[in-house]
C-alpha cells in the first residue's frame, strides 16, 4: 500500500482489466472517495464501512440521458423532492445505493438515494461490454432526508478519478491481449517457421507495444 489511494485503486483496476473481472470496481471506488473526503460522520457512519467491506454495493449515477457531463442540471432537488433521469448508470440493478449527482437552486449537489425507494425506476439496457451492465435511472419524486444530500462535492475530481481506474483497467486488458498475440505468433507456425519471425508482424507486434506503454 502507498498511502496514495487512487494510485492503489488504479493497480488493482489493472489487474481486474486484464481478467476482464465484471463488477462495479470504479463507481463504488467513486461513491467511497466521495463519501470520505465530502461525507458527513452521519453519512460515513452509515454508508462508508458496509461500503468497504463489500457488504454494500453503490453505483455513481452522474451522466445526462444521452451519456453526457451535465454538472447535475438533469436532476433537479426540490425541497426534499428528486426529479429527473441519470443515464447509463453502471451495475444499477446491482447496487444497493446510487450517488445521484443533481441541481439544488442551479448548485450541484450530490444525495445518496437506496436502489428500492419509492419512485425509483430502473431501465435496463444492453451493452458491448458484457463485464459491464448499464441502465438509465429515473427519478420520479424520489423522497431525499437533507442528511443523505453532500454538498461541496467536486465533480471533476470525481470524474478525473473514474477516468484514471477506467484507463488502468484498459491498459490491463490490452497488456493481456498482447501477451496472448505475442504467444501465439511465437507458437503457430507458417512456412516452416513461427509467424513472428516475419519481419510485418514483427512492425505490427512493436507498434502495439508502443502504444500500450
Amino acid at each position: 500500500i502507498s498511502g496514495d489511494g487512487i494510485s492503489d485503486a488504479a493497480i488493482v483496476a489493472e489487474e481486474i482489466g486484464r481478467h476482464v473481472q465484471p463488477g462495479p470496481f470504479v463507481p463504488m471506488n467513486v461513491v467511497a472517495a466521495t463519501l470520505g473526503r465530502h461525507g458527513s460522520d452521519a453519512q460515513r457512519s452509515r454508508w462508508l464501512g458496509p461500503l468497504v467491506a463489500a457488504d454494500l454495493v453503490a453505483t455513481w449515477a452522474f451522466a445526462d440521458q444521452h451519456g453526457g457531463w451535465d454538472g447535475g442540471t438533469g436532476v433537479e432537488l426540490v425541497g426534499r423532492s428528486l426529479r429527473g433521469t441519470r443515464g447509463f448508470v453502471q451495475d444499477a440493478i446491482a447496487a444497493d445505493v446510487l450517488l445521484v449527482t443533481a441541481a439544488r437552486a442551479g448548485v450541484p449537489v450530490q444525495a445518496l438515494v437506496p436502489r428500492d425507494a419509492d419512485g425509483v425506476q430502473i431501465e435496463p439496457l444492453e451493452s458491448l461490454d458484457l463485464s459491464r451492465r448499464f441502465a438509465h435511472v429515473h427519478l420520479d419524486g424520489v423522497a431525499v432526508d437533507d442528511v443523505d444530500v453532500i454538498d461541496g462535492v467536486d465533480l471533476d475530481a470525481q470524474l478525473r478519478t473514474a477516468i484514471a481506474l477506467n484507463a488502468a483497467d484498459t491498459v490491463g486488458a490490452v497488456d493481456h491481449l498482447l501477451t496472448m498475440t505475442v504467444e501465439y505468433a511465437k507458437d503457430r507456425i507458417a512456412f516452416g517457421r513461427p509467424i513472428g519471425s516475419f519481419q510485418a508482424l514483427k512492425h505490427v507486434l512493436a507498434d502495439q507495444a508502443m502504444l500500450l506503454e
